[in-house]
């Protein structure tokens, strides 16, 4: 009887066995997404672009969006005389669309969306002339979300191509009831990053930088007088939110507009009346309703964060002060941030 029992399951083994062998079926192409809030979207199509050229593979790389130079692009070009005619790139962004201080400088919505438009129509003609094995379409998610080509036009895209012709799409925001017609996505999803830490960007890694102001803020903070202390100033340069007999939450007139890679959407401070340098100066009642304030604050959503008292960084070093930061929802995948002289590249 046991030997029986034994024998049932090695046959149904085999049959299983023998049965998935037989379901897996070569397709002759498919469609990948690399979509997600966090990095790795684009570096993940390059290392897809790599692998089907190795493999003796004709690849188009169309990228939306970007119009400033990046690593992708000068590796891209120092390899397009190895690979001739079974590589093609075309680059067709006008830079950011509808991103507030970050939009690209004196270019109009049609032009955006012209160059979209173009954009796809290059990318349309690769899957479908016959000249290519796989097409990836960069940043071509994040050009569906901001309204500047539609998603009937990644639909077309699927539909239309070639049989023998792969995609890939990549960007945030992948159209969830368009999954459907994909083989393979994937979300990135951060675990872990430099940034949280205050690390230093490595170039040719991703860099980002956890708090920074846009240029208008920077402009007005570098245009105030700084004459002694603002929070001790006899004409304040702030509104008081909320005081108790010993310590005030103010409005910070120069607000982080990012932090932690979210645009910031309100930005408070808690100071103490008396000039006090740090928090270990304070006399016990500062202390106490410092921290009723800032458990009422966190409760209420607010982030809480402050420097060392002896960091370069600490705008007014002789004052404490402690910054309460709620986020919006707008989060930025990378930035590169200089305060002096002012750079910004935020995506």
């Amino acid at each position: 009887m046991i030997n029986d029992h034994y024998w049932s399951l090695f046959y149904f083994g085999i049959y299983c066995l023998t049965m998935a062998f037989e379901d897996y079926k070569q397709k002759d192409s498919v469609v990948v997404v690399y979509t997600g809030p966090s990095k790795g979207k684009t570096s993940a199509s390059i290392g897809l672009m790599c692998r089907a050229l190795g493999r003796g593979w004709r690849v188009a790389y169309v990228q939306f969006i970007k119009h400033w130079e990046v690593g992708e692009h000068t590796f891209i070009h120092k390899i397009e005389p190895l690979f001739g005619d079974h590589l093609f790139f075309f680059k067709g962004g006008k830079g950011f669309y509808d991103a507030g201080d970050l939009s690209a400088e004196d270019v109009s919505d049609d032009e955006h969306k012209a160059a979209a438009r173009e954009t796809y129509n290059k990318a349309l003609h690769c899957a479908t002339n016959g000249g290519f094995d796989l097409v990836i379409c960069d940043e071509i998610n994040n050009a569906v979300h901001d309204g500047l080509i539609n998603k009937a036009d990644i639909e077309k895209l699927i539909d239309q191509r070639k049989p023998n012709v792969s995609l890939c799409f990549t960007g945030r925001n992948f159209p969830e009831d368009l999954l459907g017609k994909v083989d393979i996505a994937t979300t990135m999803a951060k675990i872990k990053h430099h940034s949280t830490i205050n690390s230093l960007p490595k170039k040719g890694l991703i860099t980002r930088n956890p708090v920074f102001r846009y240029r208008s803020t920077a402009k007005r903070y570098e245009r105030t007088p700084q004459s002694g202390c603002p929070f001790c100033a006899k004409t304040p340069l702030y509104n008081i939110i909320q005081e108790t007999p010993r310590v005030r939450v103010i409005t910070n007139i120069f607000p982080y507009d990012t932090w932690d890679m979210h645009d910031v959407e309100e930005h408070l401070m808690i100071v103490p009346k008396r000039h006090v340098k740090g928090l270990s100066e304070m006399n016990a009642g500062e202390r106490g309703d410092t921290m009723r304030l800032l458990c009422e604050y966190e409760l209420a959503g607010y982030n809480i964060y402050a420097r060392a008292t002896e960091s370069t960084q600490r705008t007014v070093a002789e004052h404490q002060h402690t910054h309460l930061i709620r986020l919006g929802k707008r989060k930025t995948k990378i930035s590169v941030y200089s305060d002096k002289p002012y750079f910004l590249f935020k995506w």
